[in-house]
């Protein structure tokens, strides 16, 4: 898990950091050859081809590509797929599908309780409002919480649609393809 804000920052310092959790679960021996997909949201600004030029030598890793039709690397958040994110999380919760990993760990390896308040507080804070003052028209949001923020998540509810999309495409066949290659013959118990 990990978030920081770049407050004036330079898309270095975003790339540094992305690049370094990259290695730091490279260096997992869990993670040593997983297949890694990155999911940037990318609204629709150039994060996602930014970072997707930096990690496009790593082997086993990609950038998920479906922005608009150019599929220019990164997703989009619209009000249809946060609606979709948000019922599957809400979902997730109601069924106690999900669950935090005891040995939850954050990139730096500070401790995960502050990320996993943030993330609560901000998952609390989701509720649907008015877009521009009309009472008819509503969206998604949760930065009406105590921090103003909902990154955390967006990035928790991210994995639930997207990992749909990636295993429903043929689009990235061929990297799944590579990726099991990977995955080692487990014998039936």
């Amino acid at each position: 898990m990990d978030a920081f804000r770049l407050i004036r920052g330079s898309c270095e310092l975003r790339n540094e950091r992305v690049m370094g959790c990259l290695m730091w679960l490279r260096s997992r021996k869990a993670y040593a050859h997983s297949g890694i997909v990155y999911i940037c949201e990318n609204l629709p600004g150039n994060e996602g081809g930014e970072v997707a030029y930096q990690m496009r030598d790593k082997p086993g890793v990609i950038t998920m590509s479906e922005f608009g039709r150019d599929k220019r690397p990164g997703v989009p958040k619209s009000p249809a797929t946060t609606e979709n994110m948000v019922m599957r999380m809400r979902n997730m919760l109601n069924s106690d599908a999900l669950y935090l990993a005891a040995d939850l760990a954050t990139f730096g390896g500070a401790s995960p309780e502050p990320l996993v308040d943030k993330l609560c507080e901000q998952l609390l804070a989701f509720e649907r409002v008015p877009i521009g003052g009309s009472s008819t028209s509503l969206h998604w949001t949760g930065k009406r919480g105590l921090s103003g923020r909902d990154d955390l998540a967006v990035a928790a509810m991210m994995p639930g649609y997207w990992s749909t999309t990636f295993y429903d495409s043929s689009e990235y066949q061929q990297f799944r393809t590579e990726i099991n290659r990977f995955i080692p013959y487990l014998p039936a118990l």
